[in-house]
C-alpha cells in the first residue's frame, strides 16, 4: 500500500484567527513552492455568528506572485485553478463563496496548476462581519523535485 504522508509537505498559509471586519481583506502568509510541482489550498471556516447572505459573506481566495512583495500578489486565474468555486463563478482566485449559514463550518479545497513561485490564501470579508468566524488555511505541496520532502512529523507543528 502506498502512503500519502511521505509525499506531502503542509505549510501554514493563514494562521487560525477570527475573520472579523467590514469590507476588508485579511491577507495570508506567502508559501514558497520552490522544489514542488503541485500545490493544493485547504481552507477551514468555523461557525459564523453572523447570518451569512448575499451582502454578508466570506470569500477565501488563492493568490499568486513571483515575489513575496505584498502588492505583487494577484488572484489566481480561473484557468489555473482546479476545483474551488472559481470554476463556476468565474471569479479569479475564488476557493469558495460562503454566503449562507449552511456554508460555514466546512473545509474547502482548490488545486493550483499555474507557474508562480509563491502562493497565499486571503480572506475577503464583505459586509459587517463584526464578530467573525474562525478561519485558517494550509497549502499542501507535493511532487517534490528532491526526496525526502521534509513533511511534518506526526504531531509536529506545520511550517
Amino acid at each position: 500500500m502506498k502512503d500519502l504522508f511521505n509525499e506531502l509537505k503542509a505549510v501554514t498559509a493563514f494562521e487560525t484567527k477570527l475573520l472579523a471586519g467590514t469590507n476588508t481583506t485579511l491577507k495570508g502568509i506567502a508559501v514558497d513552492r520552490a522544489g514542488y510541482d503541485s500545490a493544493t489550498a485547504v481552507v477551514s471556516v468555523g461557525d459564523s455568528p453572523e447570518t451569512l447572505a448575499a451582502g454578508l459573506y466570506i470569500q477565501p481566495k488563492l493568490m499568486e506572485s513571483d515575489t513575496t512583495v505584498d502588492g505583487d500578489f494577484t488572484a489566481v486565474a480561473e484557468a489555473d485553478m482546479l476545483g474551488g468555486s472559481a470554476q463556476t463563478s468565474g471569479t479569479d482566485g475564488e476557493i469558495a463563496l460562503i454566503n449562507a449559514p449552511t456554508e460555514d463550518k466546512l473545509v474547502y479545497m482548490a488545486g493550483y496548476r499555474g507557474n508562480k513561485r509563491y502562493l497565499r490564501v486571503d480572506f475577503v470579508l464583505v459586509g459587517a462581519n463584526t464578530t467573525g468566524a474562525s478561519g485558517s488555511a494550509v497549502i499542501l505541496l507535493s511532487h517534490a523535485s528532491k526526496s525526502p520532502l521534509g513533511a511534518c512529523a506526526a504531531g509536529a507543528a506545520l511550517t
